[in-house]
């Protein structure tokens, strides 16, 4: 799309129960320029003003040009458009206080002209004059109009008169013309002027151009070639260029202004986290860049990053033809770009042509490896033949998934499922009946509500910030769209294409509801019924009886030491403490070492490893409920060996990783405060504790530790993908 320059015009002198429309034209065609086409230029001018301002005037045109003042010069829409019109009524007033002075219609225009010819007359942009006005005074030098109409042909700038108040069509202007009223002769020159000057000119009235304000519409986007490259088959070489199809549309990221609007600059820092230099500010020469290789960063010097990347210039190469059905939709990747021919390049024009009609007579796609700009990434792509809207040949480029792009994963088959006659032509009905065509239902013409409804948001408060309420509440949001509510979020609404297409297979879907009923499953019930399979993975029975003490797992005291049940040692399989079931494992390990008294001092070291390798590992409380399990199963274990110093000791430890990882208001602090079955071991429980009583267990939890955090062994592999469960 090329650049548009358009200059408002604003009548003042318009009766003060149609100025508010008039003013509302003004205002939303700057904020829809400001969003939809920031690149364009705007001009606002003020006609009936008490004062006199506009280069005509002061370049000594005598009596010419007079009450009219430019309000805002040519330039891209910004709130210096909205500023004037803030202040409108000021400026009514002033002119009210002048007696009302009308500007003159055609020197209005021209004085708009002027402007689009000294700031745009040398670019390639359509230029448009927008008169808002009420045409009710008389105008002077009527006989001027002929060449103000050549001149404006000349110029190529056309002219949209909004008319306020305006006949409803040119056909209720007849009659003799010295019998019509000022106002009706006015908007006969000016739908004269419009059909004269061409160029799209007209007149609308103040309804239809709100209307047409309001519509929701894409941003205006120029058109330019994303990239020329030759497109090779072998020994074959077509020069063609790329353009964007389709591209996800985001809201803009946030800034950070002050509270007055002031922009502001984010400056990073860099400071060492660790070493002797730590908390200190590393300097640009003295940082380099580095990646990750699994969890360690490895530095990497520029020309590392040079060997990264596959060196190579830009290139289009046909790789093979294949059927259009072996490339299903569903594998394309985003970001769909137009391949044409270059233009002027009339051989290249007719080989583009001829290859895109042989795939479509054939039924055939190209695959493609694409590189976009020099030593940039390269893509495979598959080239689909189509034809544009003009009737000219092309082809589309999609992008394919390598294969670390695809996710192989397995689904169940559910071979039991069999639907009946019944049920399978019931569902064919509803799949009939709801088959539209390109009239009912267009998705590139279904605008995104959320990128909408932010704008609308936004130029909310923009308004409220120019104008606050008289009210002082400036907090309320505004309502959804009502042009979302029945084409991007309610498909059912009135006035949307598809709500009669629903209404009519309403008995369908109801027979097809019915025969597939939905029911809501019960959180409860579905938690109730969850078991986990790590619960048993160690080969330990779910329902063996409990190897923790009731009190530790209710919340409760425990009156005596609960011995673990003896699992049999012919029957575990469980050398090691694993991941997949601390406890269980733990369990069965330590029962089949009841006479070993190394053994079992070494599970509980084992146990105690795995609890801190959990901890460390888990996505926030993803491994909490092991932690959890193997902490009881360790207590019950020290109450009954006589060991609370060990227990309490391992809390420590626990306490001081928990800080470090960010896990201690979370995990750490919930536990010790509620879960006496996991508080450290006191006196009461066994006699040889350190810690006498309640108070002194308070004491131990509350004491501030500052060593450093224990040293975990190194993972291995198979206990790190253990722990997805």
């Amino acid at each position: 799309m090329s650049k548009t320059a358009c200059v408002y015009a604003l009548d003042l002198t318009c009766s003060p129960e149609h100025l508010g429309g008039a003013r509302q034209v003004c205002e939303l065609a700057a904020t829809d320029r400001m969003l939809y086409a920031p690149n364009d230029e705007l001009g606002l001018v003020f006609a009936g003003t008490a004062e006199t301002q506009n280069p005509l005037a002061a370049a000594g045109r005598g009596d010419r040009y007079v009450h009219i003042t430019v309000m805002s010069a040519l330039a891209p829409p910004s709130l210096e458009h909205l500023a004037p019109l803030q202040a409108l009524p000021q400026h009514v007033a002033a002119s009210q206080r002048a007696g009302s002075p009308p500007g003159d219609l055609l020197d209005t225009l021209v004085v708009c002209a002027d402007l689009l010819q000294g700031k745009a007359g040398s670019r390639q942009a359509r230029k448009t004059i927008y008169l808002v006005t009420e045409a009710r005074h008389e105008v002077q030098r009527k006989e001027e109009i002929a060449s103000v109409m050549d001149a404006l042909r000349e110029q190529a700038i056309s002219v949209v008169v909004v008319g306020v108040h305006f006949s409803e069509s040119s056909a209720d202007l007849g009659g003799d013309w010295a019998s019509l009223p000022t106002k009706a002769q006015n908007e006969r020159v000016l739908h004269f002027l419009c059909d004269t000057v061409g160029l799209s000119s007209t007149v609308v009235s103040v309804a239809e151009a709100l209307e047409g304000l309001t519509t929701l519409r894409p941003r205006k986007v120029a058109q330019r070639a994303l990239s020329k490259v030759p497109l090779v088959l072998g020994d074959v070489r077509i020069a063609v260029q790329f353009f964007t199809k389709t591209i996800e549309t985001r809201v803009p990221s946030l800034k950070k202004v002050t509270a007055a609007g002031e922009e502001v600059v984010l400056q990073p820092t860099y400071l060492c986290v660790s070493g002797d230099q730590a908390d200190h500010t590393v300097p640009p020469e003295a940082r380099i860049r580095a990646y990750h290789y699994g969890r360690s960063l490895i530095p990497c010097t520029e020309a590392d990053v040079r060997a990264m990347k596959v060196q190579g210039g830009r290139a289009l190469e046909g790789l093979a033809f294949v059927r259009r059905a072996e490339v299903p939709p569903f594998i394309l990747m985003g970001g769909v770009k137009a391949v044409l021919p270059l233009a002027g390049d009339l051989v290249g024009q007719r080989g583009f042509s001829s290859l895109t009609r042989a795939m479509t007579e054939l039924d055939r796609v190209l695959v493609v490896r694409y590189v976009a700009t020099k030593s940039s990434a390269p893509v495979l792509g598959v080239l689909s033949p189509a034809v544009a809207e003009s009737g000219d040949d092309l082809l589309y480029f999609a992008p394919l998934p390598f294969a670390e792009d695809v996710r192989a994963f397995r689904f169940s088959e559910h071979t039991e499922v069999q639907c009946t006659a019944a049920e399978t032509a019931l569902v064919d009905a509803l799949v009939d009946e709801l088959t539209v065509d390109d009239e009912v239902l267009l998705p590139d013409d279904t605008f995104n509500p959320v990128y909408h409804q932010f704008y609308h948001t936004v130029l909310a408060r923009l308004r409220a910030a120019l104008a606050p309420p008289a009210d002082g509440d400036g907090d309320g949001l505004p309502p959804l769209m009502p042009q979302l509510a029945s084409t991007s979020t309610a498909f059912t609404a009135a006035g949307n294409p598809l709500a009669p297409v629903l209404q009519r297979a309403a008995d369908t879907l109801q027979r097809v509801a019915e025969a597939f009923p939905y029911e809501e499953a019960d959180p409860e019930q579905e938690r109730a019924r969850h078991r986990f399979w790590f619960r048993t993975a160690a080969n330990v029975d779910a329902a063996a009886p409990a190897t923790v003490a009731a009190g530790a797992k209710g919340g409760g005291w425990s009156e005596a030491p609960t011995v673990p049940a003896r699992v049999d040692a012919a029957s575990a399989a469980a050398d090691h403490v694993t991941t997949i079931d601390p406890a269980g494992s733990f369990t069965a390990l330590h029962a089949a070492r009841q006479k070993d008294a190394v053994g079992r001092g070494r599970a509980m070291d084992e146990l105690c490893d795995v609890l801190l390798q959990l901890l460390r590992l888990s996505w926030k409380d993803a491994q909490y409920g092991k932690c959890d399990d193997g902490l009881r199963a360790l207590r019950v274990c020290c109450v009954a060996e006589g060991e609370p110093g060990y227990y309490n000791s391992f809390l420590i430890k626990l306490s001081l990783l928990a800080t470090e990882l960010g896990h201690r208001e979370s995990y750490w602090e919930p536990r010790m405060r509620a879960e006496k079955g996991l508080r450290p071991i006191a006196r009461a429980e066994c006699t040889n504790s350190t810690l006498a009583d309640e108070a002194a267990v308070a004491a131990f939890l509350s004491e501030d530790r500052e060593e450093a955090a224990p040293e975990l062994p190194e993972e291995e592999d198979e206990d790190i993908l253990d722990l997805i469960s």
